[in-house]
């Protein structure tokens, strides 16, 4: 068996698919040290594109960066706009949700403690997703994905 393409993380990582662009075909997103939120087109593993962020939304330094964990993605429509976003739990104590469209930061949450990969459900069956998350202070958290107004 052969490889259909690679790409050099440079460490281990967490991937999840979904569909960005137009093909019509699973796309792969992942974390990286080396390229930060990277989303890859699944045909060929061309990049579709990177985010370096982390720390709250700031830009990190390299020596940042090569030590920032986040965690698995998650994908999901969160704010019922017909849109899968991408959701990383990060080691820097925040929850990034980003757009899969072009992977621009849409909202950041300051958990203050390790966030565990996120998970994208209907848990209360009222026709919009929330989000569970464990976070390093000890809890799991059901969070409104839509706020309430």
């Amino acid at each position: 068996m052969s490889p259909l393409w690679s790409l050099d993380t440079r460490e281990s990582s967490w991937a999840s698919v979904t569909r960005i662009d137009s093909d019509e075909l699973d796309d792969v997103v992942l974390w990286t040290s080396a390229y930060g939120a990277t989303a890859l087109r699944g045909l060929d593993g061309e990049v579709l594109w990177a985010h370096r962020f982390a720390f709250g939304g700031k830009l990190p330094t390299a020596s940042q960066l090569s030590s920032t964990t986040m965690q698995a993605p998650a994908m999901g429509d969160i704010n019922a706009d017909g849109l899968d976003e991408v959701l990383f739990g990060g080691g820097d104590g925040f929850l990034y949700c980003l757009a899969t469209a072009d992977g621009e930061p849409v909202w950041t949450a300051n958990l203050r403690a390790v966030v565990s990969p996120p998970i994208i459900a209907d848990i209360d069956a009222g026709g919009y997703s929330e989000i569970l998350t464990v976070v390093g202070d000890g809890y799991l958290y059901l969070w409104d994905a839509i706020p309430t107004e």
